[in-house]
Parts: structure tokens; C-alpha cells; sequence
């Protein structure tokens, strides 16, 4: 059989496409790896583990709001400095919120210094309302982390630092403030590094398989860093690129100079 120009160079297009194409398991989030059947035909699972809750660190910067008066003039204070205090830390909250010194106490108006290194947000939370008794009706006391930033390097298409706003972020949340992975990024190696008192450990997820919604690292903490490394394809195309534009010129030319 013998192919004309135009067969040839489409032929050898095809092949280059085939090499750099990324198969449908590689690329589609939450597989059940564990079902035998079709998984566009799956029965509804739920996924139940908690989050494990972060424990607040020296550095750590708080914003934080009591509400619910009773001692009138001594609650005024605490709320007039509160209020102050949070107006700062809207326009530059590293600087203006509370902000965990090395004793492990933040400083707040009246109350004064409470602990907070080691605590949760909803134990600090409870030890300063216990605090507050003396100045508010069943006072309601909420805490928030400011300092809460997530770094996303790799395969993503807009890598950065993000600060994370939800109550219980997850790696889907940072990802998707990153703009998404990219099509080449590794989909089922996603490195997740975490520094908890000084031990830095260094996690691999698998985004493709739905176990990951039980994985402890699913759910993120301050200072994590995410990376997504770019697929094998990626590196084979990008290397290989020169080499197979030079053979498809190659073949065109010979091709040409033979059917003339």
C-alpha cells in the first residue's frame, strides 16, 4: 500500500496525539477504584470522617467578637476596644488582629491575657466566654483565623499563597481557588506538605479515588502546601517536542520530493 503526502502527515499527526493524550483514568476526580461496575452508573456513598481539629500555634493571628451585654460601663469598654480592634484587623489583619505571642496568651481588652496555644478555636472560644461572664449575659463569643493561608504550587493554572475563609477547608477548596489542575497535572500523586510544632510531614492524594474524602489530609490546615506535579506525558511531549516536529517536517519534504 503507499500513502500519499497528506495520509503520511496525517498519520504521524494522529501518532503524536496519541502519545500526548491522558487517559480517562488518570484525569476524572473521585473514582470508586473498589467497584466493579460502570462509574457513571454508581450507587450514592457517604463519607464520614471528621476532621481532625487544628490546634492554634505561637504566631497564630485571631480576630475575635463578644457579644451580649450585662455590666453596662465595664462591657462597653471590652466591646468599644473589640470593635476598634476588629475595624484594624479588616484593613490589615497581620498586623492588627490577635496575635498568639511566644507565652502562648493573646492579650484582649479588660479579660486581659488567656491561653490559646494548643487549643482549638471552639476550646479558646469557651475559655474566653467562661472570661467574659463577669461582663456579659451568656455571652456568645466567636474566634476566626486569620492567618489561615494555603500555598499551591505545581500544575495549577494560577499558583499562590490563598487564605482560606471556610470553617473547615478541604484540599478540593484551595484547588479550586488555584483555578483548577491543569490538564497535565497528576492527578493521583497531589503532594500535601503540613509543620505542626516543628515535624513537617509530607502526604501523597489521590484526588481520582473517592477514598481520599476519608484521608486525614483532606481537610486543610494553616501553612499546608499543596503541590501537583505534571503528568509523565507531560514531560515525554515536552522533551520529545523538537524531535517530532523535526521527523514530520522530515517525512513531508521526502514525501514531496518522492511524488513529484
Amino acid at each position: 500500500m503507499i500513502f500519499k503526502g497528506n495520509q503520511v502527515i496525517i498519520i504521524t499527526g494522529f501518532l503524536c496525539c496519541l502519545l500526548a493524550c491522558v487517559s480517562n483514568k488518570k484525569s476524572v476526580y473521585l473514582q470508586d477504584k473498589a467497584a466493579k461496575q460502570s462509574q457513571d452508573n454508581m450507587d450514592n456513598k457517604t463519607f464520614n470522617r471528621a476532621p481532625v481539629p487544628y490546634k492554634l500555634q505561637v504566631g497564630d493571628i485571631l480576630s475575635i467578637q463578644i457579644s451580649k451585654l450585662n455590666n453596662i460601663q465595664s462591657a462597653y469598654a471590652i466591646t468599644e476596644q473589640l470593635e476598634q480592634k476588629q475595624a484594624n484587623v479588616s484593613q490589615d489583619p497581620m498586623n492588627n488582629g490577635y496575635k498568639i505571642k511566644d507565652n502562648g496568651q493573646i492579650d484582649l481588652p479588660v479579660l486581659g491575657e488567656i491561653k490559646a496555644r494548643g487549643l482549638t478555636l471552639e476550646e479558646l472560644e469557651r475559655n474566653i466566654s467562661v472570661k467574659a461572664d463577669s461582663f456579659y449575659t451568656e455571652p456568645f463569643v466567636k474566634v476566626f483565623l486569620f492567618s489561615f493561608y494555603v500555598k499551591v504550587l505545581g500544575e495549577v493554572k494560577q499558583p499562590g499563597n490563598y487564605q482560606m475563609y471556610q470553617h473547615q477547608p478541604t484540599i478540593f477548596d484551595a484547588l479550586s481557588l488555584a483555578g483548577g489542575l491543569l490538564y497535565y497535572g497528576d492527578r493521583r500523586a497531589v503532594k500535601l506538605v503540613r509543620t505542626l510544632e516543628g515535624s513537617t510531614t509530607v502526604s501523597h492524594i489521590d484526588l481520582t479515588d473517592q477514598a481520599m474524602l476519608e484521608d486525614q489530609y483532606y481537610f486543610l490546615h494553616p501553612d499546608d502546601m499543596i503541590y501537583v506535579k505534571p503528568l509523565k506525558s507531560k514531560q515525554f511531549s515536552e522533551s520529545n517536542l523538537p524531535l517530532i516536529l523535526s521527523v514530520i517536517s522530515t517525512i513531508t519534504v521526502v514525501v514531496s520530493l518522492i511524488l513529484r
